[in-house]
């Protein structure tokens, strides 16, 4: 489990909360139920799957949470500029939010990226390795189509039911 409070992310999705929530106060009446919650919704997700992501023991775990919340951001940028569209704001209105979006948005990418590479090189560390996609698994004998991996590394299949693939 990684220490919440060290993680510049999750300061960084804070930010991201309130420029969501000042942007949406701008909003009409007219959208109290409508997309003023739904932005709000979207950036407080954000924030929650980092979170969960950094809560969760497994690096595989924490890269599909980010990418869960870099979703969340996108849907934030593409609800403000709806909202410009729709309600003819002024574009000054959301841009320190579309700027937030967009440095959130990176900053989880760089994120996936680096948790991509941790799970690479640990795997390929690892005494349960996937075929060398040459044909050869180290798992059973016999050869692999060329070019495909036996799956062995991402189902984690006990030795006799990879056999009897």
């Amino acid at each position: 489990m990684r220490d919440l409070s060290q993680s510049r992310i999750l300061q960084r999705s804070d930010q991201f909360i309130d420029e969501a929530y000042r942007f949406a106060r701008r909003l009409p009446a007219s959208e109290r139920f409508g997309l003023r919650p739904q932005i709000e919704r979207a950036a407080v997700s954000v924030a929650l799957n980092v979170s969960e992501g950094l809560g969760r023991g497994t690096d595989g775990d924490l890269e599909r949470m980010l990418r869960i919340a870099a979703g969340s951001a996108a849907e934030v940028e593409t609800l403000a500029k709806l909202c410009l569209r729709l309600h003819r704001m002024d574009p000054m209105a959301a841009e320190a939010l579309l700027a937030e979006t967009e440095v959130i948005r990176k900053m989880l990418n760089r994120f996936v990226q680096t948790v991509r590479a941790t799970r690479t090189r640990r795997s390929s560390q690892s005494p349960i390795a996937n075929c060398d996609n040459r044909g050869r698994c180290p798992w059973r004998d016999g050869v692999s189509p060329p070019g495909r991996d036996c799956g062995l590394l991402d189902s984690r299949l006990p030795r006799r039911a990879h056999e009897s693939r």
